[in-house]
């Protein structure tokens, strides 16, 4: 995330869109409930493995492993179709 709470994309070929997808991604990314984002933002974006962002979180891993799959399908469905 930047220093205004939004999502920085970082990386991959430049494209039309990709302004946005950054967009759809901090909208949704900021619309997942807060257990779903903590997971997400611990494991994809601060580069914690489950078991770290477990032990940050206080929660099992399965857990985090449960939380990280469902926000990744809200994202997958929300994102506008590559191809």
């Amino acid at each position: 995330m930047n220093s205004s709470g939004g999502l920085r994309v970082h990386g991959g070929p430049r494209g039309r869109d990709d302004g946005r997808v950054a967009e759809v991604l901090a909208e949704v990314i900021g619309a997942l409930a807060e257990e779903h984002r903590e997971a997400l933002c611990e494991t994809y974006l601060r580069g914690r493995t489950v078991r770290e962002a477990a032990q940050v979180l206080g929660i099992p891993e399965s857990t985090v492993k449960s939380r990280v799959y469902h926000a990744m399908k809200i994202i997958r469905r929300a994102l506008p179709e590559s191809g």
